[in-house]
């Protein structure tokens, strides 16, 4: 079974959805296809791609993610010791989706994301929303990462003394200061 498979209308979508112009801002003379193995190396080949994440993420919600769906609503999530623990269910859909590089899916490749356009992305997450709503919730997040990719500037080192600064100063906020 395979939720994108048997959609026709997502199918249907996917095949006449333009991409050429999404395709061409996004990939930038597809520069990347020399750095990253699973970046396009024209607009066929980009097609290639995400019809295979599509097909991917839709084994995922067909064969993992739907048979846990009941269980997931039935153990719910709980708050444990002051933080929020998903039900392992859902904790472990959430792993396969990572296994399989689902995480990230739009940010840039060399971030460890896909680079997915946004409408193919969307699709993805149709596909875990049909085989569960509550993972759809926290996995459909993800664009947040692009969000903060776009805004936060290029990605900086941090050194030990900033990472001790930061711990003394979380440090000083837990004993009620």
């Amino acid at each position: 079974m395979n939720f994108f498979l048997d959609n026709r209308d997502l199918l249907f979508r996917f095949e006449t959805l333009d991409l050429a112009r999404a395709v061409e801002l996004r990939e930038d003379g597809y520069k990347e296809a020399g750095e990253f193995a699973y970046a396009p190396s024209d607009l066929a080949d980009a097609r290639d791609s995400y019809h295979r994440v599509l097909e991917l993420a839709g084994g995922i919600a067909a064969e993992f993610v739907a048979p846990r769906a009941e269980e997931v609503d039935r153990l719910g999530s709980q708050l444990l010791d002051g933080d929020v623990c998903y039900p392992p269910p859902l904790a472990e859909s959430l792993e396969r989706l990572r296994q399989a590089d689902l995480m990230g899916m739009t940010l840039p490749r060399r971030y460890g994301g896909l680079f997915l356009p946004v409408s193919v992305a969307t699709m993805v997450i149709e596909l875990i929303s049909r085989a569960d709503a509550s993972l759809m919730n926290v996995f459909g997040l993800q664009d947040i990462g692009e969000t903060i990719n776009k805004f936060a500037g290029p990605m900086r080192a941090i050194d030990a003394a900033e990472i001790a600064a930061a711990e003394r100063w979380a440090a000083s906020r837990s004993d009620g200061q």
